[in-house]
C-alpha cells in the first residue's frame, strides 16, 4: 500500500465529513436457528417442524452498503428506495435506523413485498451451524409507474445533496426492483450534467446498462460481457470506459483489485489474511470504502485502497456479513 499512517488517518476524517446516497434494492436478511434435538411432529400434517431458538434480522443488499457506510463514521447515509408496507419492511427500516441510517426517503408501499432472504441455521453437536435451503421473498411484477416517478423525482432531489452516490441493483427480475429502466435513465442523465459527482454502481445483472458512472464488475464479467472477451483486463477496462466515459473497477478477490482512471490501468494486490475467511459482503465493504474515499478526497488510486482495506477487515469476521470502523482500518493496515 502507498498510502502511510497519518494519509490514511486524514482520509478517515475527511470520509466522516461526507453524506452518501445509497440508491437500489433493500433486503431484509433473515436468519432462523433451529436446533435439530427439539424437533417435532406436527399433529395436524405429521411432518417434521423445524423449531426455532434465535432469529437474527439485518438489512441486506443495498442496506448491507449503507450499513458498512455508517460503520465506517460516514456524516450521514441516506437510503433511498422501494420496500413494502408489510412486517419485513418495518423490521428492515428499524435495522437500519440503528445502523444510523437515514431512512426518510425509503419509500413504503403496499403494491410491492419487502424483498427478504430467510435462511434457516441448523445447530450441529459441536456448536457450529449449518445452512439449509433459503426461502426468498422477491417482486416478480414490473415496479408500477407511479412509484416510478415518486423515485425519479426523489433521486433527482437528493443527488444534489449528497457528496456521492452508490447504486446497488440486486433485483435480477427486470424492472421489478427500485432500479428499472427509467430509473436507470434518469441515473445516466444526471451523471451526463453532473461530471464531477462521485457515482458508483454495482448490478446482479445489468451492469452493463449503466453509463456515466463508475462501474465496478468482477473479472468474470470483465472477461465475458464487454465486446472483446479475449482481450486484456486493461484492455477491457478501455473498452469500459469508452461506454461509460467514466473510470473503471476490477475486484478479482484475493488477487485484489484493477483500476483504470481513464489513462492508466494498475493491479492493486490484496490484502494477505488468514484462514478461515468468510467473504460475505465483502464486496459491499469494499465499494463503502472506495465511495466514501472517492467523496472524500477525489482520488481515485487512494480509494481504491481504502476499499481493499475495509474488505480485508470484513472477511475476517466469520459467520456475519461484517463491517469495517476507522478503528479496524487503521489496525489492519498496521500489519502491512
Amino acid at each position: 500500500m502507498n498510502i502511510d499512517r497519518n494519509r490514511l488517518e486524514k482520509v478517515l476524517e475527511l470520509v466522516s465529513e461526507t453524506r452518501i446516497l445509497v440508491f437500489g434494492d433493500y433486503f431484509l436478511d433473515q436468519y432462523w436457528v433451529t436446533d435439530p434435538e427439539l424437533e417435532e411432529v406436527s399433529l395436524e400434517t405429521g411432518l417434521p417442524a423445524n423449531q426455532v431458538v434465535k432469529v437474527r434480522l439485518s438489512a441486506g443488499a443495498a442496506g448491507t452498503v449503507a450499513n458498512n457506510l455508517a460503520a465506517l463514521g460516514v456524516k450521514e447515509v441516506v437510503a433511498l428506495g422501494i420496500i413494502g408496507d408489510d412486517g419485513n419492511g418495518l423490521e428492515l427500516t428499524r435495522s437500519l435506523r440503528r445502523a444510523g441510517v437515514t431512512t426518510d426517503q425509503l419509500i413504503s408501499s403496499p403494491e410491492r413485498l419487502t424483498p427478504t432472504y430467510t435462511k434457516s441455521l441448523f445447530l450441529q453437536p459441536d456448536a457450529s451451524q449449518v445452512e439449509g435451503r433459503r426461502i426468498d421473498i422477491k417482486n416478480r411484477r414490473p415496479t408500477p409507474g407511479h412509484l416510478e416517478s415518486e423515485l425519479v423525482q426523489r433521486l433527482r432531489q437528493a443527488f444534489l445533496s449528497v457528496d456521492g452516490l452508490i447504486v446497488l441493483d440486486q433485483a435480477q427480475e427486470k424492472n421489478c426492483g427500485s432500479v428499472t429502466t427509467s430509473l436507470r435513465q434518469a441515473l445516466i442523465a444526471l451523471g451526463s450534467h453532473n461530471p464531477d459527482q462521485p457515482c458508483l454502481a454495482d448490478s446482479r445483472t445489468r451492469i452493463h446498462e449503466f453509463r456515466n458512472v463508475v462501474v465496478k464488475v468482477n473479472e468474470h464479467e470483465a472477461a465475458r460481457g464487454w465486446e472483446g472477451a479475449q482481450a486484456s483486463f486493461a484492455e477491457i477496462c478501455g473498452l469500459i470506459h469508452r461506454r461509460t466515459k467514466r473510470p473503471v473497477v476490477v475486484t478479482r478477490g484475493a488477487d485484489g483489485v484493477i483500476g483504470f482512471d481513464g489513462q492508466e490501468c494498475r493491479e492493486l494486490p490484496a490484502i494477505p489474511s488468514p484462514e478461515p475467511l468468510d467473504i460475505v459482503g465483502a464486496g459491499d465493504a469494499f465499494s463503502a470504502g472506495f465511495l466514501s474515499t472517492l467523496a472524500a478526497t477525489g482520488n481515485f488510486w487512494e480509494a481504491l485502497q481504502l476499499g481493499i482495506l475495509a474488505a480485508a477487515v470484513t472477511v475476517r469476521k466469520l459467520g456475519t456479513t461484517g463491517t469495517a470502523s476507522p478503528e479496524e482500518i487503521l489496525r489492519i493496515s498496521a500489519e502491512i
